[in-house]
């Protein structure tokens, strides 16, 4: 089993067919995942720019702690789903280049599969 998780505001279109998915984004990206690949059974997509409530957040470590919450995030599960985002990241937490970097980090760890 192969899962893709993608929270991107700019996700326009999730095309599930067969053996492929193909994510389109709304500047024109077209990903595409060859592997075995059941239809889903739900799904979420998050809107932030258009919630009010949501305004900023990100993620920091309390006082006191280790920053071992940021590993713990980033484990995969049985090695069909990951987890990327600036939380994953406790080299780079609170920042773009965190998220970048685990993305990247998580995009290396699927290619290998």
């Amino acid at each position: 089993m192969f899962s893709i998780i993608a929270f991107l505001e700019q996700v326009q279109s999730i095309d599930y067919s067969g053996d492929e998915v193909q994510v389109a984004t709304a500047d024109g990206t077209v990903c595409t995942a060859q592997k075995e690949v059941p239809d889903p059974t739900k799904y979420f997509v998050t809107r932030w720019s258009t919630d009010p409530w949501i305004q900023m957040a990100y993620s920091f470590v309390k006082t006191g702690g280790s920053g071992e919450a940021y590993d713990i995030l980033a484990e995969e599960i049985q090695g069909t789903v990951f987890f990327a985002g600036e939380a994953t990241n406790r080299h780079f937490p609170q920042t773009v280049t965190g998220a970048y970097l685990s993305g990247v980090r998580e995009a290396s760890k699927i290619a290998a599969f």
